[in-house]
């Protein structure tokens, strides 16, 4: 058995009504796949004024998430473990560390070799 059908309020409708030159086509192209994304997807984006990201950027974004769990993880493990006054300092380490990781990539730094991702 299939899924259910969409409600077709929710069912996406060919529209073609744009209306545009040769370079504009190449130029939302080229853009579109600068972003990661169909020409038609890259439009909707833009159109309603969602941020248009391209694919490389969501994919370090889940890295920078899994990293961030494993941070956590360490924090809890870290209060479980030990002495609670060496815990706690060990645990305002690993947060210190988070903290100066998460300004690095909010100032467009690399993350580090670790990640495996290496920006250029």
């Amino acid at each position: 058995m299939g899924r259910p059908k969409k409600d077709d309020t929710d069912l996406r409708r060919r529209w073609a009504v744009l209306n545009v030159t040769l370079s504009e086509r190449a130029a939302i192209a080229a853009n579109a796949r600068e972003a990661g994304l169909s020409t038609c997807s890259y439009i909707v984006q833009r159109a309603l004024q969602r941020p248009v990201s391209p694919r490389q950027d969501r994919q370090r974004i889940i890295r920078q998430q899994a990293r961030l769990m494993r941070y956590f993880e360490e924090i809890g493990a870290a209060l479980v473990a030990a002495e609670p006054v060496r815990d706690a300092g060990a645990a305002l380490l690993t947060l210190r560390r988070i903290e100066a990781e998460i300004t690095a990539w909010n100032a467009g730094g690399a993350m580090s070799p670790e990640d495996g991702d290496a920006e250029c």
